[in-house]
């Protein structure tokens, strides 16, 4: 019987049966070589560029097969577009994800898209993709929009042998925004804009003025750009109703909205005398060249009707609500446009004339633009044909493209130790990319993008295969039986070629010539991994942990899977020596493995240090268990103390005066001292904010609402000179042995009253269980429960020691972060982590940390022994152990 997970796979995918279709033609169908395939905005339309390039194509290359997508709705617009056109007999029309169109889409030697194809799309290296982009951005795209959700638009573009543009200054956003400089192997074309060619066209002008009667009036066209929230159509109306009002017979204005906003306009623009909807029976571009003067806001056509050399209006009511929802490269104040922001504004400066004389700004956007530029682009692309108009740039360098999969860089030691391995490396060496499937990553990590040293690729979309290849790669990944030793060799072939084929799909024209499986246990990657190899690919599995031990305690992993691509990639690469005995007695056929000591991230480690306590704390979460609420109820006054008769709002308001009597009592007076530095911290954030100069000044009052009472106790814990606090880093898990920490600490607390416990953990499945415990301690009033810090260091930094409990570990990292802070460290005999404390500890000195045995009794001992006793440590020698690790990276990275 198949349970229930698999069976909602199989109904989800069935619910898409149509990509089954495409995977059936992409492996059995042979390419068409005379065959375009033409989609514009993902088949909703068939306009702009991709229209006027199927038109050249049409009439000057009769050899080719031309195809347009298009979603059934539209079919019978379309069909009447094309007549109008007179290329109706020249193209086939097919229906958007009908069994037609993934036939022509897996085909079809040439794809022409203006925007993207969908996530499954998988091109194959006999096809040549040209992707001419729809506009010029004044709207910020890609990372400078979202750090992710930008990955089908990514990998359309990395999948582009063409990247078509109007001007080097798109170019630029585009490469910059999406990650592709020095890795793409995609031609980005700076060259005319296809569909800006007619609006150079006297005849089209003449013809569609006479056409709607037009010849003798003014003529106004509003285009207003979609927003994605904010849309006011009840503003839009009241500006068309003064609009109509206003203007004379002599005048009309046509409005073209969003279909999104024209769906919720509730004035029928038919009953206006002087507006008028666009004529749908024309193409945007070809009533343009009608249009005397045009009126918009953020949208790009500002550019395009740049080529007319007549009036545009920005109306631009909410400016300042939309540079901040949406954000924009550049501000259209400086723009040589007229610009108003109110209905009266517009109506007095409507009839004014603004030809435009910037030549440089002309230039900018449109210097490439003529009225042959459709057919010079058409003859670069399908005749090679050189053209001064048109310029090609290569993005990609000589370098090899080194890609790793990191995980969703959880605040863990993984991630941590990848982080200080891009921190140590030369990142000039190669092109080092980091590789994440899209939205992967929490809001509560994503600074982690923003502060990555290396581009990133996004993978959309989910794993490509047919319904048995589904069903064989999910029992092959969740079954240790299935494929162990029954059919072994056809069940990995099944699974092995349906990798290698999804592989295509999620990195398309990306070379790739070294493949780094960073996190080591994912399995789908374990086995994606594995399928590649060989396949002029050099690849790279890191193991950081115990695998076995892993398994023991939580069965999370599958070892078959795993067994089988350590023993076919090109390398393994162990994070330490004290792990290859217990790897290769269980997978001997292992055949190349490397040691590389994890980097330690020192120098930046000992910056992130250096930040003040209070702002690495500002937006930390902290619960303290135990008496403080018993604290502030005998400092409050007795007359609030006694009353009981409290209604709700009485209740909320007595918590209220107990928070501001934080700084009226005497809870924080290790704090106080430390006034003025808060005073700094919150002026400068004030000045940032509201952009004033004014002198602020925090009262101790006001630091309860601010920071919280817990807060205060712990930062007062932590500056206080007669209590030492002692810490822990790590998730809520098992492995990370919080219950011995926990049981170790009552002990010890007993001895040493003056004693505090911080455990900084933001997430685990054994939550619950550690916040429990901690509840139920007799030291409960003393130990603290941290949430994920951006920057735990200035924290760690201020206590007496770090303690140390995990099972087991691959190294243990934090133990080293918290030497590299000076900070004390009490730890558990780990093979690792003993090794890696022995390399840094100078010859015939002092140890660098106290080890104790791995039990709970030698925990607590060595804990009071450290308090009962003076201690002596060395320093941590961290240059000679980098260096070492840095040799050892050399030899991991080098080509095959």
């Amino acid at each position: 019987m198949l349970n229930k997970k698999v069976k909602n796979t199989i109904k989800n995918k069935m619910s898409k049966s149509y990509e089954f279709k495409y995977l059936k033609y992409l492996k059995h169908k042979s390419i068409e070589e005379n065959q375009i395939l033409l989609e514009s905005t993902q088949s909703r339309d068939f306009s702009g560029h991709v229209l006027y390039v199927c038109k050249d194509l049409a009439e000057r290359y009769p050899q080719m097969q031309l195809v347009i997508s298009i979603v059934p709705e539209k079919k019978d617009w379309l069909q009447l577009l094309l007549k109008k056109q007179n290329i109706t007999d020249k193209v086939k029309v097919v229906e958007f994800l009908s069994k037609d169109y993934f036939l022509a889409l897996a085909t079809s030697k040439y794809l022409i898209n203006d925007t993207t194809f969908w996530s499954f799309f998988n091109k194959r290296p006999e096809q040549v993709y040209i992707n001419i982009w729809h506009g010029t951005p004044l709207k910020k795209l890609g990372k400078d929009m979202n750090l992710d959700g930008f990955g089908n638009v990514q990998k359309n573009f990395l999948a582009s042998d063409y990247l078509v543009v109007s001007n080097d200054y798109t170019k630029d956003k585009l490469v910059e925004s999406y990650n592709l400089n020095n890795i793409a192997s995609t031609k980005v074309v700076v060259a005319p804009s296809a569909r800006n060619s007619i609006l150079f066209d006297d005849l089209v002008r003449e013809k569609v003025r006479n056409e709607l009667d037009l010849d003798n009036k003014k003529v106004y066209m509003y285009m207003p750009t979609y927003r994605d929230e904010g849309t006011s159509i009840s503003y839009t109306e009241k500006a068309l109703l003064a609009l109509d009002k206003n203007l004379t017979d002599n005048e009309v204005l046509f409005v073209k909205l969003h279909p999104f906003d024209a769906e919720k306009m509730t004035l029928n623009i038919h009953d206006l005398k002087h507006v008028k909807p666009f004529p749908s029976k024309y193409e945007t571009y070809e009533f343009l060249t009608a249009v005397d003067t045009l009126i918009t806001d953020y949208s790009s056509i500002m550019y395009d009707f740049l080529c007319t050399n007549r009036s545009t209006i920005l109306f631009t009511y909410d400016k300042a609500a939309y540079y901040k929802q949406r954000g924009l490269y550049e501000d259209i104040a400086d723009y040589p446009f007229l610009k108003v922001s109110t209905i009266d504004e517009l109506i007095t400066h409507l009839r004014d004339e603004d030809e435009l004389t910037d030549k440089n700004f002309q230039d900018k956007y449109i210097s490439n633009d003529n009225l042959e530029g459709t057919k010079e682009l058409v003859d670069y692309l399908f005749s090679g044909k050189a053209c001064s108009n048109i310029k090609e740039f290569s993005l990609r360098n000589e370098k090899d493209n080194v890609v790793f999969f990191a995980g969703p860089l959880w605040d863990n030691g993984i991630t941590q130790a990848f982080f200080n391995t891009l921190d140590a490396i030369d990142l000039e060496e190669n092109n080092y990319i980091l590789h994440l499937k899209d939205k992967s990553v929490k809001y509560a990590h994503k600074y982690k993008l923003k502060e990555l040293q290396i581009p990133y690729i996004l993978t959309s979309g989910v794993a490509q295969y047919s319904f048995f290849e589904g069903i064989f790669t999910h029992l092959y990944l969740k079954k240790e039986w299935f494929g162990n030793k029954f059919m072994r060799k056809t069940i990995e072939t099944v699974v092995m070629k349906m990798y290698r084929l999804d592989f295509r799909r999620m990195f398309n024209n990306l070379e790739i010539n070294h493949f780094i499986h960073y996190t080591g246990f994912e399995r789908a990657y374990a086995a994606m991994t594995q399928a590649i190899s060989g396949e002029k690919i050099k690849t790279t599995i890191f193991y950081h942990t115990d695998m076995f031990e892993e398994y023991d305690a939580k069965k999370n992993i599958n070892k078959k899977v795993l067994k089988n691509s350590y023993e076919k990639v090109d390398q393994v690469v162990l994070v330490n020596e004290e792990l290859r005995e217990r790897l290769v007695s269980n997978y001997p056929k292992i055949k190349n493995i490397k040691i590389l000591d994890n980097f330690l991230g020192t120098d930046k480690i000992i910056e992130a240090s250096e930040e003040s306590l209070f702002t690495s704390l500002l937006d930390t979460s902290i619960t303290h268990y135990g008496g403080i609420k018993k604290t502030i109820h005998d400092s409050l006054p007795v007359q609030i103390k006694e009353d009981n008769s409290f209604t709700p709002i009485d209740r909320l308001f007595k918590t209220i005066i107990q928070r501001r009597n934080i700084g009226e009592s005497d809870l924080i007076p290790n704090v106080k001292k430390y006034k003025s530095e808060l005073d700094g911290i919150f002026q400068s954030k004030y000045t940032e904010l509201f952009k004033v100069t004014d002198s602020l000044e925090i009262t101790n009052e006001e630091l309860g609402y601010i920071y919280g009472l817990s807060k205060l106790k712990l930062i007062d814990d932590l500056l206080d000179p007669n209590v030492k606090v002692f810490s822990n880093i790590g998730r809520f898990d098992k492995q990370k042995g919080h219950d011995r920490l926990l049981t170790a600490f009552e002990e010890v607390h007993k001895h040493h009253p003056n004693t505090r416990l911080v455990i900084i953990a933001p997430h685990g499945p054994l939550k619950n269980q550690t916040i429990n415990q901690a509840k139920e301690s007799s030291a409960n009033e003393h130990i603290y429960i941290v949430g994920g810090m951006q920057n735990p260091y200035s924290l760690l930094k201020y206590c007496e020691a770090f303690v140390f409990t995990s099972l087991y570990e691959g190294l243990g990292l934090v133990v080293f972060e918290s030497l590299a802070v000076n900070t004390n460290v009490i730890t558990v005999e780990i093979p690792a982590t003993s090794r890696g404390l022995q390399k840094g500890q100078p010859e015939n000195a002092a140890p660098v940390a106290m080890v104790v045995k791995n039990d709970q009794e030698s925990i607590t001992k060595g804990w009071l022994d450290y308090l009962d006793n003076e201690q002596i440590f060395s320093p941590y020698d961290f240059d000679k152990v980098e260096q070492e690790s840095l040799a050892s990276w050399e030899d991991v990275i080098k080509p095959l």
